[in-house]
């Protein structure tokens, strides 16, 4: 993930230079007896001076592990206990819009 967002194209700072985002969720499903999760989202690009606004869709596959804090600055960092250790993304087709 560090090295995507070093990249200037994905950097959220200097895009918010030029754009603003929409993310709207559409699922997010538990694969069946895995830690693994399916999330599909929409974005809406908004150019922030002129140009059109560009729709995109997207799906990911996160695998997710559960450890609870066991000290106080644990709660601080992270009080759920839940961290992401593996994730794919692609962008997906956003299909017929009729």
């Amino acid at each position: 993930m560090d090295a995507w967002f070093a990249d200037a194209a994905h950097d959220p700072r200097m895009l918010g230079r030029s754009l603003t985002r929409q993310v709207d969720v559409t699922a997010v499903l538990q694969l069946p007896r895995s830690q693994t999760w399916k999330v599909s989202w929409r974005e809406l690009e908004r150019p922030r001076f002129a140009g059109a606004p560009r729709a995109t869709a997207w799906e990911a596959y996160l695998r997710v592990e559960h450890q609870p804090p066991d000290s106080t600055a644990a709660i601080l960092v992270n009080p759920l206990g839940l961290y992401v250790t593996e994730i794919n993304w692609t962008q997906v087709s956003m299909g017929d819009p009729r």
